[in-house]
């Protein structure tokens, strides 16, 4: 029996609602997964890391209860598997496992015939797809002018789609079997709809150094998606090289009509600690409505360097009070795992947080840098659940002694 991924189309634009979120994740550079479940009512995702998160994708809110309770008992059965979460892309990981990274424009699509198959217990077709690449930028590898991509398509709209078309533009992460065998290497990213603008005086630069050149010169691009796509990819470069062409491009994209395209811009200008460029962060933040919450669920993902500025940390510490809940729960707990004080102040103020597993983020923050971890301070999360309000009082009494002491 072969096991398969879900779709997960349209994925920018979907509708994050947040049912459930507890993370005792230290590590941010952990990558985050999660079961999808996808049918007529909406697309469910139960994210897992140390901790399990249930995050719906739904047309109504009221089906969230009946999402949950399908992840937890229908997943055996219903085409699920585990896919990356928005945002966790790692390319130079991809780029790493990959035996040929390659861009090109695809000129022609050969398909085999049908076979039937069984998929986690139900029989779906699928065809045999072979794809001739028009070689344009070879960045890993080596391929002639013309290479062939050899991949599965499926009759059944709930198993992942690696669909490509004639005439489109991507770039390829492919891996190498037999001689002039390419397939893709990642399940699930495996070829993205960049940009064809490209720097031309990069062609002696390392793999990486050249692709993002490349990405970078692609943000001057007229396509939306192409300019999204490009700016989730330099996301995905965990050790990008601090860019001052980068941030040249990236800032006028931050009054972009897109949501999720400013959300990536202003992500991406973070990690470029371009404090000056993002100080209007906030106020873009207080522009999205809570509906569309979804437009910066990559750029919440993104909030977490491994090392922090003062001026990052500050941003941090002022977006933490965000009227989404993405963005407060990454907030909260990128700055407990930064153990710093100065955000005291602001976790106290989370302690009220509407999410109750915020406020226990905010809770443990706090027994962590005061050092005050005992059961009275810092309980386990039921006991939390079950006297919020009396632990709440009690580190509220403990500020205001500390501040008359002062």
């Amino acid at each position: 029996m072969e096991k398969l991924p879900v779709s997960t189309s349209a994925r920018r634009r979907q509708l994050w609602v947040t049912t459930q979120f507890y993370s005792r994740s230290r590590d941010s550079s952990s990558r985050r997964y999660s079961h999808v479940l996808q049918g007529p009512w909406g697309t469910c995702r139960d994210f897992l890391r140390e901790d399990q998160i249930h995050m719906c994708t739904t047309r109504s809110a009221l089906n969230v209860t009946l999402l949950v309770f399908l992840c937890g008992v229908a997943t055996p059965s219903l085409l699920c598997t585990v896919v990356p979460v928005p945002g966790s892309l790692d390319i130079s990981a991809l780029m790493e496992k990959s035996d040929v990274v390659a861009s090109g424009t695809v000129q022609s699509i050969v398909s085999s015939e049908p076979e039937v198959i069984t998929l986690n217990g139900v029989r779906v077709r699928r065809v045999l797809r072979k794809a001739e690449v028009l070689t344009w930028r070879i960045y890993k590898g080596v391929v002639k002018d013309k290479f062939t991509v050899s991949f599965y398509s499926y009759d059944n709209p709930s198993v992942i789609q690696p669909a490509i078309k004639a005439g489109q533009f991507a770039l390829f992460f492919l891996h190498q079997g037999a001689p002039g065998n390419l397939s893709y290497s990642d399940d699930y990213f495996a070829r993205f709809f960049i940009s064809k603008l490209a720097d031309p005086t990069t062609a002696s630069s390392g793999a990486i150094e050249m692709l993002q050149a490349d990405l970078i010169e692609g943000l001057a691009d007229a396509d939306h998606d192409q300019v999204g796509t490009n700016l989730e990819l330099l996301l995905g470069i965990k050790n990008s090289i601090k860019s001052p062409h980068l941030i040249h491009r990236a800032v006028p994209l931050l009054h972009n009509r897109d949501t999720r395209i400013a959300a990536l811009a202003y992500a991406v200008l973070f990690k470029q600690c371009a404090m000056q460029d993002i100080s209007g962060l906030k106020s873009f933040l207080d522009s999205v409505p809570v509906e569309r919450e979804g437009g910066v669920l990559e750029l919440a993902n993104n909030l977490c360097p491994s090392q922090l500025t003062d001026g990052q940390l500050q941003l941090l510490i002022e977006i933490s009070g965000s009227k989404h809940r993405v963005i407060r729960n990454s907030a909260v707990n990128c700055l407990r795992q930064m153990n710093t004080r100065a955000a005291v102040p602001a976790m106290l103020a989370r302690l009220d947080d509407p999410d109750p597993y915020i406020a226990f983020s905010a809770l443990k923050y706090l027994s962590e840098v005061t050092g005050l971890q005992s059961e009275e301070y810092s309980p386990d999360l039921p006991t939390f659940l079950q006297n919020r309000d009396g632990l709440v009082q009690k580190w509220k009494s403990w500020s205001a002694a500390t501040n008359n002491r002062r």
